[in-house]
């Protein structure tokens, strides 16, 4: 028996029109042009059901998703846009809806509902955000964000000869002298011993000085030899100190260049 209009009949029903067989909210039951029996199709994406059972039409099932929404369609109900993203009207198919569109990379949204990329906010300098971020990234230590909007691509790392220890930073600090800074440095690293920073900026580990000849270099990040008869104080990171003695390499010793000890 042909189904009526309205109603979802499953094969070998015998009525056209049992309560059991309404078309359910965010469906409609209708033949197609060409007169086919009558079948249920579903409230398209950009649509929400309007709560009507037994809808024939579409526009008695669905109602088109407003700005600010976001819709699925079926019998699900619109949701309110989510934070990163704005939801804005557009053409589908036919009949204009509202879709939910992420924000730029280089910006970020907190708020849900937004109909608008100028809901999107610029991240501030010193941070970055993706697409779809709902908030802004502080720029990773050896980084820095020196401008607004920067996205993952454009952040920068820290040039050789400069670092910086914090999140956030829109500028490098120069590496002093006596340590040495590689491209995304962090922390400065100290020359090793036997060798010397004899200016600050530097880059890499080549770039320390040997220790000359009758001079003394023990310790990491030295900004110049120790010559003889030379103390220095070291601080532990107890917070103790000691003082360390140079003399000139005695009769019977040799005290080479890098020489630490004799």
């Amino acid at each position: 028996m042909p189904c009526d209009a309205g109603y979802d009949c499953p094969t070998g029903a015998t009525a056209a029109n049992l309560a059991s067989y309404i078309c359910p909210a965010g469906y409609w039951c209708a033949r197609d042009e060409h007169g086919a029996p009558v079948r249920k199709r579903a409230c398209p994406f950009g649509k929400y059901a309007t709560g009507t059972s037994g809808a024939s039409t579409e526009d008695q099932a669905c109602t088109a998703c407003e700005d600010g929404f976001f819709c699925q369609g079926a019998d699900r109900s619109k949701i309110s846009c989510l934070a990163g993203h704005y939801c804005k009207s557009h053409a589908v198919t036919g009949a204009t809806v509202a879709i939910m569109i992420k924000c730029p990379a280089g910006t970020y949204n907190v708020n849900t509902g937004s109909t608008s990329v100028s809901d999107c906010v610029t991240t501030d300098a010193g941070y970055f955000a993706y697409e779809g971020s709902s908030a802004q990234m502080a720029c990773l230590p050896g980084h820095y964000c020196p401008n607004q909007g920067h996205t993952p691509d454009t952040i920068l790392s820290c040039p050789g000869g400069t670092y910086t220890l914090l999140s956030g930073a829109t500028t490098c600090t120069g590496c002093s002298q006596g340590d040495y800074c590689p491209p995304g440095t962090v922390v400065p690293r100290g020359c090793p011993p036997g060798t010397y920073g004899a200016s600050a900026g530097l880059f890499f580990v080549s770039d320390c000085t040997l220790c000359p000849a009758n001079a003394h270099c023990p310790l990491f990040g030295m900004a110049a030899p120790a010559s003889s008869e030379t103390a220095i104080t070291v601080v532990t990171p107890a917070g103790a100190s000691a003082s360390l003695d140079f003399k000139t390499c005695e009769s019977g010793y040799i005290c080479p260049v890098r020489t630490a000890y004799r």
